[in-house]
Protein backbone atom coordinates (compact mmCIF):
# COMPACT_ATOMS: atom_id res chain seq x y z
CA UNK A 1 0.00 0.00 0.00
CA UNK A 2 0.95 3.41 -0.72
CA UNK A 3 1.56 6.04 2.07
CA UNK A 4 -1.18 8.98 1.10
CA UNK A 5 0.43 12.63 2.18
CA UNK A 6 -2.65 15.34 2.39
CA UNK A 7 -1.56 18.76 1.57
CA UNK A 8 1.79 19.19 2.10
CA UNK A 9 1.68 17.34 5.43
CA UNK A 10 3.82 14.24 5.31
CA UNK A 11 2.63 11.14 6.22
CA UNK A 12 4.37 10.15 9.90
CA UNK A 13 4.74 7.21 11.52
CA UNK A 14 2.56 7.22 14.94
CA UNK A 15 2.76 5.31 17.91
CA UNK A 16 6.50 4.97 18.89
CA UNK A 17 6.30 2.40 21.48
CA UNK A 18 8.75 2.42 24.04
CA UNK A 19 8.84 0.07 27.36
CA UNK A 20 9.22 1.76 30.37
CA UNK A 21 10.62 0.40 33.83
CA UNK A 22 11.78 1.11 37.46
CA UNK A 23 15.84 0.30 37.33
CA UNK A 24 16.51 -2.87 38.97
CA UNK A 25 18.63 -2.25 42.15
CA UNK A 26 19.77 -6.04 42.43
CA UNK A 27 20.62 -6.47 38.22
CA UNK A 28 22.15 -9.67 38.96
CA UNK A 29 19.31 -11.42 40.37
CA UNK A 30 17.15 -9.71 37.98
CA UNK A 31 14.04 -11.41 37.62
CA UNK A 32 13.91 -12.80 40.80
CA UNK A 33 10.10 -13.49 40.96
CA UNK A 34 7.00 -12.79 38.87
CA UNK A 35 6.97 -10.05 36.29
CA UNK A 36 3.87 -8.39 35.85
CA UNK A 37 3.37 -6.39 32.71
CA UNK A 38 0.89 -3.78 32.76
CA UNK A 39 -1.67 -2.41 29.93
CA UNK A 40 -3.70 1.31 29.83
CA UNK A 41 -5.67 -0.03 27.01
CA UNK A 42 -8.35 -2.65 25.94
CA UNK A 43 -8.11 -5.92 24.51
CA UNK A 44 -7.42 -6.18 20.50
CA UNK A 45 -5.59 -2.46 20.97
CA UNK A 46 -1.83 -2.40 19.31
CA UNK A 47 -0.59 -1.55 22.68
CA UNK A 48 -2.33 -5.08 24.51
CA UNK A 49 -1.20 -6.87 21.40
CA UNK A 50 2.35 -5.92 21.33
CA UNK A 51 2.46 -6.41 25.19
CA UNK A 52 1.16 -9.82 25.30
CA UNK A 53 3.78 -10.73 22.68
CA UNK A 54 6.74 -9.18 24.39
CA UNK A 55 5.27 -10.83 27.93
CA UNK A 56 5.62 -14.36 26.61
CA UNK A 57 8.30 -13.67 24.87
CA UNK A 58 10.24 -11.96 28.04
CA UNK A 59 8.73 -15.37 29.78
CA UNK A 60 10.35 -17.34 27.82
CA UNK A 61 13.56 -15.68 27.94
CA UNK A 62 14.30 -15.38 31.74
CA UNK A 63 12.54 -18.22 32.43
CA UNK A 64 10.45 -16.63 35.22
CA UNK A 65 6.22 -15.87 34.54
CA UNK A 66 5.19 -12.70 33.06
CA UNK A 67 1.27 -11.88 33.59
CA UNK A 68 -0.29 -9.14 31.80
CA UNK A 69 -2.49 -6.89 33.80
CA UNK A 70 -5.34 -4.79 32.21
CA UNK A 71 -5.74 -1.19 34.50
CA UNK A 72 -7.62 0.29 31.57
CA UNK A 73 -7.88 4.42 31.50
CA UNK A 74 -8.18 7.34 29.33
CA UNK A 75 -4.36 7.64 28.46
CA UNK A 76 -3.28 4.27 29.99
CA UNK A 77 -2.55 6.36 32.92
CA UNK A 78 -3.64 3.87 35.20
CA UNK A 79 -1.02 1.20 33.97
CA UNK A 80 1.37 3.88 34.11
CA UNK A 81 0.57 4.74 37.68
CA UNK A 82 0.84 1.37 38.75
CA UNK A 83 4.25 0.91 37.76
CA UNK A 84 5.33 4.37 39.33
CA UNK A 85 4.05 2.97 42.83
CA UNK A 86 6.07 -0.45 42.34
CA UNK A 87 8.57 -1.35 43.86
CA UNK A 88 11.75 0.09 41.87
CA UNK A 89 13.39 -3.35 40.77
CA UNK A 90 12.49 -4.00 37.12
CA UNK A 91 9.51 -6.68 37.69
CA UNK A 92 6.74 -4.05 36.49
CA UNK A 93 6.41 -2.46 33.04
CA UNK A 94 4.42 -0.75 30.97
CA UNK A 95 4.48 0.28 27.51
CA UNK A 96 4.41 3.63 26.40
CA UNK A 97 2.70 4.69 23.08
CA UNK A 98 2.61 8.38 21.60
CA UNK A 99 0.02 9.42 24.13
CA UNK A 100 2.51 9.75 27.13
CA UNK A 101 3.96 12.64 25.74
CA UNK A 102 0.18 14.26 24.65
CA UNK A 103 -0.98 13.74 28.40
CA UNK A 104 2.31 15.32 29.61
CA UNK A 105 1.62 18.32 27.52
CA UNK A 106 -2.68 18.62 27.90
CA UNK A 107 -2.95 17.81 31.34
CA UNK A 108 -2.22 19.80 34.05
CA UNK A 109 -1.36 17.03 36.11
CA UNK A 110 -0.44 13.40 36.46
CA UNK A 111 -0.31 10.77 39.02
CA UNK A 112 3.33 10.58 37.99
CA UNK A 113 6.29 12.08 36.36
CA UNK A 114 6.27 11.33 32.64
CA UNK A 115 10.03 11.87 32.45
CA UNK A 116 11.54 11.24 36.18
CA UNK A 117 9.37 8.22 37.29
CA UNK A 118 10.24 6.32 34.17
CA UNK A 119 13.63 4.35 33.31
CA UNK A 120 13.63 3.22 29.26
CA UNK A 121 14.33 -0.02 28.78
CA UNK A 122 13.92 -0.29 24.40
CA UNK A 123 12.28 1.03 21.45
CA UNK A 124 9.85 -2.21 20.80
CA UNK A 125 8.24 -0.68 17.53
CA UNK A 126 6.97 1.97 15.56
CA UNK A 127 3.79 1.66 12.90
CA UNK A 128 1.30 3.84 11.20
CA UNK A 129 -1.50 4.93 11.78
CA UNK A 130 -4.86 3.41 9.10
CA UNK A 131 -7.50 5.41 8.18
CA UNK A 132 -9.90 2.84 6.99
CA UNK A 133 -13.75 2.76 5.95
CA UNK A 134 -16.17 -1.00 6.30
CA UNK A 135 -15.35 -2.88 3.00
CA UNK A 136 -18.60 -2.33 1.62
CA UNK A 137 -18.74 1.09 1.99
CA UNK A 138 -19.27 3.45 -1.05
CA UNK A 139 -15.65 5.39 0.28
CA UNK A 140 -13.35 4.65 -2.19
CA UNK A 141 -10.60 6.48 -1.65
CA UNK A 142 -9.46 9.35 0.92
CA UNK A 143 -10.18 11.94 -1.71
CA UNK A 144 -13.49 10.40 -1.81
CA UNK A 145 -13.80 10.42 2.08
CA UNK A 146 -12.98 14.30 2.61
CA UNK A 147 -15.07 15.34 -0.64
CA UNK A 148 -18.29 13.76 0.89
CA UNK A 149 -17.25 15.41 4.31
CA UNK A 150 -17.25 19.37 2.35
CA UNK A 151 -20.31 18.58 0.65
CA UNK A 152 -22.32 17.03 4.26
CA UNK A 153 -20.57 19.72 6.96
CA UNK A 154 -20.79 17.67 10.80
CA UNK A 155 -21.89 14.48 8.90
CA UNK A 156 -19.13 12.38 8.63
CA UNK A 157 -17.85 10.70 11.51
CA UNK A 158 -15.13 9.24 12.62
CA UNK A 159 -13.44 7.16 15.18
CA UNK A 160 -10.81 8.14 17.54
CA UNK A 161 -9.08 6.57 20.95
CA UNK A 162 -8.60 9.07 23.81
CA UNK A 163 -8.84 12.80 23.53
CA UNK A 164 -6.29 14.07 22.62
CA UNK A 165 -4.34 10.36 21.13
CA UNK A 166 -2.44 10.27 18.22
CA UNK A 167 -5.50 9.35 16.40
CA UNK A 168 -7.45 11.98 17.41
CA UNK A 169 -4.81 14.62 16.23
CA UNK A 170 -4.30 12.85 13.29
CA UNK A 171 -8.12 13.33 12.33
CA UNK A 172 -8.24 17.06 13.34
CA UNK A 173 -5.15 17.37 10.95
CA UNK A 174 -7.33 16.28 8.32
CA UNK A 175 -9.90 18.51 9.21
CA UNK A 176 -7.78 21.84 9.35
CA UNK A 177 -5.69 20.52 6.33
CA UNK A 178 -8.32 19.92 3.89
CA UNK A 179 -11.09 22.39 5.40
CA UNK A 180 -13.62 19.55 6.83
CA UNK A 181 -16.04 19.32 9.91
CA UNK A 182 -15.52 15.71 10.37
CA UNK A 183 -16.49 14.62 14.11
CA UNK A 184 -14.56 12.44 16.47
CA UNK A 185 -16.31 9.50 17.99
CA UNK A 186 -14.28 8.37 21.52
CA UNK A 187 -14.23 4.52 21.50
CA UNK A 188 -12.41 2.55 24.67
CA UNK A 189 -10.58 0.69 22.42
CA UNK A 190 -10.66 -0.97 18.45
CA UNK A 191 -13.27 -3.67 18.99
CA UNK A 192 -15.93 -1.00 20.02
CA UNK A 193 -14.64 1.40 16.81
CA UNK A 194 -14.41 -1.91 14.30
CA UNK A 195 -17.88 -3.01 15.33
CA UNK A 196 -19.48 0.31 14.65
CA UNK A 197 -17.51 0.86 11.86
CA UNK A 198 -19.06 -2.59 10.45
CA UNK A 199 -22.67 -1.74 11.59
CA UNK A 200 -22.52 1.30 9.42
CA UNK A 201 -22.61 3.82 13.08
CA UNK A 202 -19.84 5.96 12.07
CA UNK A 203 -18.26 6.51 8.49
CA UNK A 204 -14.28 5.95 9.06
CA UNK A 205 -12.02 4.32 11.39
CA UNK A 206 -8.77 6.00 12.15
CA UNK A 207 -6.61 3.08 13.78
CA UNK A 208 -2.70 1.34 14.43
CA UNK A 209 -1.50 -0.49 12.32
CA UNK A 210 -1.39 -3.55 14.43
CA UNK A 211 -5.34 -3.30 14.89
CA UNK A 212 -5.91 -2.51 11.53
CA UNK A 213 -3.87 -5.16 9.39
CA UNK A 214 -5.76 -8.08 10.50
CA UNK A 215 -9.02 -6.63 9.08
CA UNK A 216 -7.87 -5.57 6.21
CA UNK A 217 -6.26 -9.02 5.65
CA UNK A 218 -9.64 -10.83 6.40
CA UNK A 219 -11.36 -8.15 4.30
CA UNK A 220 -13.51 -6.11 6.71
CA UNK A 221 -12.06 -3.31 6.22
CA UNK A 222 -10.64 -0.96 3.40
CA UNK A 223 -7.67 1.21 3.93
CA UNK A 224 -7.70 4.50 2.49
CA UNK A 225 -4.41 5.83 3.82
CA UNK A 226 -1.35 5.12 6.34
CA UNK A 227 0.31 7.17 7.61
CA UNK A 228 3.79 5.50 6.38
CA UNK A 229 6.81 6.53 3.66
CA UNK A 230 6.62 2.99 2.93
CA UNK A 231 4.58 0.14 1.67
CA UNK A 232 3.25 -2.33 4.01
Amino acid sequence: MKAVQLGKFPGFVAAVLLAAIAFPSAAQNFPSRTMRFYVGFTPGTGSDLVSRLLARKMGERFGQPVIVEQKISSGGVLASEAVVKSPPDGHSMVLLSGIHPVLAAMRKSLPYDPVRDFGTVSLVSSYPIVISVASDSPVKSLSDLLARAKAAPGRITYSMGSTGSMLHLLGEWMNIEAGTTMVPVPFKGSSPALMDLLGGRIDAMIDTGTASFGQMRAGKIRALALSSAARY
